[in-house]
């Protein structure tokens, strides 16, 4: 698992201080490229190469909100990988 922290900025905030959700899936974004950079997976050099790596699917339950200002932590973890997805991935993006 990979941690990161960090505060919530004005601009990722409405009128009220709330973080608009849309901002969420950014922070997800955030981790993913953490973990896979611990993972020793460098993005740069993979789409330099033609490899991809979208994203199909998103899911996320709102438990409570952030406000401007609070420090937040994001944790990812992986939790499926299959070397047949993966191969045949790289092989279609190849």
């Amino acid at each position: 698992m990979i941690k990161i922290t960090d505060r919530v900025r004005f601009v990722e905030t409405d009128l009220m201080a709330v973080v608009h959700h849309s901002n969420y899936l950014r922070w997800f974004e955030m981790g993913r490229v953490a973990y896979l950079r611990a993972a020793g997976v460098d993005l740069n050099d993979l789409r330099a190469a033609g490899y991809l790596f979208p994203i199909t699917d998103v899911q996320c339950k709102y438990k409570q909100s952030a406000y401007f200002d609070d420090e937040y932590e994001v944790r990812t973890t992986l939790t499926a990988f299959s070397r047949a997805k993966w191969s045949s991935a790289m092989r279609s993006f190849a």
